[in-house]
């Protein structure tokens, strides 16, 4: 559908403000923080168990106003349930009865030998802070009046809360990133705790970094992960050295994980089933309207998923007919066209799709509790689901899928790799050329004949036609 004009000025419906909770309300309308950080209906189920259960979103929207990243909250939430349900098993009924001789009972003894169903298999390093921050809520509150405990230093959080710093403010690294050097780098100071006993970093050694990664290698078979393990392991070593903690540069006896520069090719599906897959939301209904804008941020500007779930209503400039693309893994901001396809679909969706609601992220659940969609699972799961709706034959699923297939595209337009890489995002011109490998009908042209495969041809021709 094509629009021709478009009004100068659009009254929208979205701008309905809820009523504001206190922290610690309770009630379904107080649900409403804590499903900003989690999408499992079984995680929040698990969450709510305890005594602390009818605080966590009061817990969450603390974090939210400390500004505390997505991850840092969602995993002191974590924290924070987890105490709320040992509180429970150890027959504590009321926020007010929690004391610090409790947390101090499930720090020095709980947590070393916690074999406690998910969500608290894994690692335990931000609990101790999540007991800090919950006893700080509950005083805050009048709910207890004891004085906050005095919680020995963990030197596994310290170390990774410094290293993440070192991350963020002096490599200028993302989020995500940070969180992924975080998770990794976690496991090897909790091994490291667990086999010696101590943490001792300034007595580390190649032998010891070696044999990490001999036990942990085998253990993953993606290569992407491989690669994530050594490239995180020397950016902590360099950490340590730059802090002199250790004196000689370890980072040189990680060994580096083959892998051939640009051996891999990019998997993509034809364009004409991105226009397939476009169509396949029933857009007489929300869901329907909504899909279908989210479908063509993807599939025909090459969008992440990151990058969707960030938009804002005020990053469309719909006189302009431009969208703006807030800062994400390349840390620059940029504007991108909007084609009137594009811009039609994403008018329908505000104008007769998108709930009433405080929130002024763009796109939103259809369904109570209505919240922005968070995480790019949520638009792995759309993606996925009209896939297989058009019965479209996929290589890959994943919203990555329709920026490979877009970028393809354009290679095979002969668009030139610059503005490609800006379409696209990409800080660097290198990271877009491996798209020119699926560009067949240049690579036919550049293709020399093998020396005597000419001769041969001839000669078996002129034997097969005697």
């Amino acid at each position: 559908m094509r629009v021709k004009i478009f009004p100068s000025k659009f009254t929208l419906h979205n701008s309905g403000i809820t009523k504001i909770r206190r922290p610690g309300q309770t009630g379904r309308k107080g649900y409403v923080m804590l499903e900003n950080y989690f999408i499992s209906p079984q995680t929040l189920r698990w969450l709510r168990v305890g005594p602390l259960g009818p605080h966590m979103d009061g817990i969450a929207e603390k974090f939210r106003e400390g500004s505390y990243s997505r991850w840092t909250a969602r995993e002191l939430l974590r924290g924070a349930g987890h105490f709320s349900r040992y509180a429970m098993w150890v027959g504590v009924a009321d926020a007010a009865d929690i004391t610090s001789a409790l947390a101090e009972k499930f720090l020095t003894e709980h947590i070393p030998t916690c074999s406690c169903q998910r969500p608290n298999k894994g690692t335990f390093n931000n609990d101790r802070a999540a007991v800090t921050h919950v006893f700080s809520y509950l005083k805050a509150n009048g709910i207890i009046t004891e004085e906050q405990p005095v919680i020995a230093d963990d030197p596994i959080r310290t170390m990774l809360d410094a290293y993440c710093e070192h991350l963020r403010s002096i490599r200028g690294l993302a989020p995500k990133s940070i969180g992924l050097h975080n998770r990794i780098i976690g496991e090897f100071l909790e091994q490291r705790v667990e086999t010696r006993g101590t943490l001792a970093l300034e007595k580390l050694t190649g032998k010891d970094v070696h044999d990490y990664l001999l036990i942990t290698m085998p253990t993953r078979k993606s290569l992407d992960w491989r690669k994530s393990l050594t490239h995180s392991m020397r950016s902590f070593l360099r950490y340590l050295r730059w802090e002199r903690i250790v004196e000689n540069d370890l980072a040189r006896t990680v060994p580096a994980v083959l892998h051939w520069k640009l051996a891999d090719v990019p998997r993509h599906i034809p364009f004409h089933d991105i226009e397939k897959l476009i169509a396949a939301p029933d857009t007489s209904t929300s869901i329907g309207k909504r899909d279908r804008a989210i479908l063509m941020l993807l599939g025909m500007l090459g969008l992440r998923a990151g990058e969707v779930a960030a938009l804002r209503l005020d990053d469309i400039n719909w006189r302009l007919m431009q969208i703006r693309i807030p800062e994400g893994k390349s840390k620059r901001e940029r504007v991108l066209p909007l084609s009137p396809e594009i811009c039609a679909a994403l008018y329908d969706y505000v104008k007769n799709g998108r709930p009433q609601t405080r929130y002024r992220e763009l796109f939103l659940r259809t369904r109570a509790p209505l919240r922005p969609l968070a995480g790019s699972g949520s638009f792995v799961y759309i993606v996925c689901r009209y896939i297989q709706a058009a019965g479209i034959d996929a290589p890959k699923k994943g919203t990555h899928l329709l920026r490979h297939s877009l970028a393809t595209k354009l290679v095979n337009s002969e668009v030139p790799i610059k503005d490609i890489a800006d379409i696209l995002g990409h800080s660097s011109v290198q990271t877009t050329m491996i798209y020119t490998k699926v560009d067949t009908h240049r690579l036919r042209n550049v293709a020399m004949p093998f020396p005597g495969m000419c001769e041969r041809g001839k000669q078996k021709s002129a034997e097969g036609s005697v």
